[in-house]
């Protein structure tokens, strides 16, 4: 009697997860009045980042870009929701803004793993910066 109790608790668990899950897509999908760009944030916490490591990045990115849009989509990937940038518009958009719009960052999750976090973050700012200032002198 208690193996079916238990049984039907978890199956009442993850009808209504699954219920959750659907729901949340087709709000976090759906287009309207929201500025977000299109795309989901997976599970809590977890995010989307183990379907990241699983598929690859090109892979993960290039589905991504079919699902949702081929310019700019939303996921979270390591604990931080984020917008990913595609495509030359995309390019253009990052790397003509000059720090003024988007700036450079690590999640937190990964500052936390780092002996040095505030050295590595002001190098990833610097190796940015020296990016944008290289595309700037390509005709």
């Amino acid at each position: 009697m208690d193996a079916l109790l238990s049984c039907l608790l978890l199956l009442v668990i993850l009808t209504a997860s699954l219920f959750l899950v659907s729901r949340a897509k087709k709000h976090n999908t759906g287009s309207g009045s929201s500025k977000l760009p299109p795309g989901t944030t997976g599970w809590p916490l977890v995010g989307e980042s183990m379907k990241f490591v699983m598929l690859g990045p090109e892979k993960y990115i290039s589905e991504r870009m079919k699902d949702c849009s081929p310019d700019v989509f939303r996921t979270s990937l390591l604990g931080e929701t984020m917008a990913v940038f595609c495509g030359p518009a995309g390019n253009k958009f990052l790397f003509s803004n000059d720090n003024k719009l988007v700036t450079s960052w690590l999640p937190l999750s990964i500052k936390k793993a780092l002996v040095f976090p505030d050295f590595v973050d002001n190098s990833v700012k610097d190796i940015a910066a020296l990016t944008r200032n290289s595309m700037h002198e390509i005709p």
